[in-house]
């Protein structure tokens, strides 16, 4: 089995290890040689901490309007969530929900968020079909299956909501319409939701740097920031093992791997959950055929703590799920061997089949549980916290935070996404807090 523990360094004492996740996405793309490169230097018109789909994009979005861009990261492009996560470009990027969203900041900022996130799906898209971006892409829409009968009238009440406020028409399916669809397990009923598509997300990711480059952005890569400070109304990034970097404008989008020391306003306000994914071998037909699942068709389950998996080209199984609060290296092999068992009973005619790979990352989120896309301080933005849900919500808040960046307007972004992100009480106690959660989470969906 190929593993990667993708600790992070800023809890881990000693050395951070910053080399990509023995991911399957690392093993499937190819970058181009010149990722290698650090080209950056001297004073730039903005400088963007974190090289994932959120930073990209703005980065591309800055560049096309002729400012000189720099992109920081103390790794390489997919270090993080941007190379850790599913492959799901799908509507999210809270942990509230429509309804919750509705009521708390009322039904016109409810509409204008549900726009927003069809908006950021189809950004996607038109991204890689525009560029002819080699990214996987089925679109396939997603597949919501209730994990047990009592969770079926979910599926009703998401498809009512999905109609209101997005203006889509999901379509209930019982158990045997699974099956006959090639989705056969342990599910009394389905919802089909026709928006989002999966991808491969590094493939995408890499795509974005070779656009970004051509447009002339620098990259600074592979030493961690120390410090931000300004001087003389500019920016100034130190970093570790490197020179300092020089900015006008500054935005940060590392997401769940923002460190509490990065900067006061953004101290407290991440708390970084678990994600966990395994894929196996290339399944055989006669394989698929004694599970009964053999449709590519991206799925989630109802539960809190939700398992998301879907068959990858090739006939490889993507099996993902949240859970785990610590980055040890104990943990992270009790949490491969939980999640390997969670698998086979989820799919037991697969209990037994080799995993080639496993990881995890990082999921970011926000007290308020909604993302940011906000300015910090003087010339300073941010734009994160997309709880499980960065390609599409990264992507489109990327180029938000480069609107905003350079004083145009976004009546698309809805207003409470403006808000900076507010701070945990007690912030130390944020991995007590998700311990808690999970707990709570656990009993309510039950046993797998």
């Amino acid at each position: 089995m190929n593993t990667s523990s993708g600790s992070d360094p800023r809890l881990a004492p000693g050395l951070p290890d910053l080399t990509l996740p023995n991911s399957w996405w690392q093993a499937s793309a190819s970058a181009p040689a010149f990722f290698q490169t650090e080209t950056a230097s001297g004073l730039s018109d903005i400088a963007i901490i974190g090289a994932g789909f959120t930073g990209h994009n703005a980065a591309i979005a800055l560049a096309e309007q002729g400012q000189s861009v720099t992109v920081i990261d103390q790794a390489q492009p997919g270090w993080g969530a941007s190379g850790r996560n599913g492959g799901f470009c799908c509507i999210g990027g809270d942990h509230l929900g429509i309804e919750a969203i509705a009521r708390r900041y009322g039904a016109e900022q409810a509409q204008r968020y549900a726009h927003y996130q069809l908006d950021a799906i189809d950004g996607v898209q038109q991204c890689i079909t525009e560029h002819a971006l080699d990214a996987e892409v089925n679109p396939c829409g997603e597949m919501v299956l209730a994990h047990q009968h009592r969770a079926s009238p979910l599926l009703d009440d998401y498809g009512h909501s999905l109609q209101h406020w997005y203006g889509l028409n999901a379509k209930r399916l019982d158990r045997d319409q699974l099956a006959e669809l090639g989705l056969k397990a342990n599910h009394p009923a389905g919802l089909q939701v026709p928006a989002g598509f999966s991808l491969h997300p590094l493939k995408y990711l890499y795509g974005l740097r070779e656009r970004a480059q051509r447009l002339g952005v620098r990259f600074a890569l592979g030493h961690p920031v120390q410090q931000l400070r300004q001087t003389q109304g500019d920016w100034l990034v130190t970093r570790t093992g490197a020179d300092p970097l020089q900015a006008r404008k500054l935005l940060i989008a590392t997401n769940g791997y923002t460190p509490d020391s990065l900067h006061p306003q953004l101290a407290g306000r991440i708390l970084a959950a678990q994600s966990n994914i395994l894929v196996t071998r290339p399944l055989s037909e006669a394989e698929l055929a004694a599970q009964g699942w053999t449709s590519q068709q991206a799925c989630y389950d109802t539960r809190n703590l939700l398992y998301y998996f879907r068959l990858l080209p090739g006939n490889r199984f993507l099996f993902g799920g949240r859970a785990g609060i610590s980055d040890s290296a104990t943990s992270f092999a009790a949490r491969r061997q939980q999640h390997r068992a969670d698998f086979g009973r989820y799919f037991p005619a697969w209990a037994s089949v080799d995993i080639d790979y496993f990881w995890r990352g990082h999921v970011a989120l926000s007290r308020r549980l909604v993302p940011h896309v906000a300015q910090l301080d003087q010339n300073l933005w941010c734009a994160l916290a997309y709880h499980g849900n960065g390609i599409a919500m990264g992507s489109a808040c990327g180029k938000s935070a480069a609107r905003m960046i350079a004083g145009r307007p976004d009546d698309a972004l809805p207003d409470f996404m403006r808000q900076p992100p507010a701070k945990f009480p007690l912030p130390v106690l944020r991995p007590a807090y998700l311990a808690l959660t999970y707990a709570w989470y656990g009993l309510n969906d039950g046993r797998l």
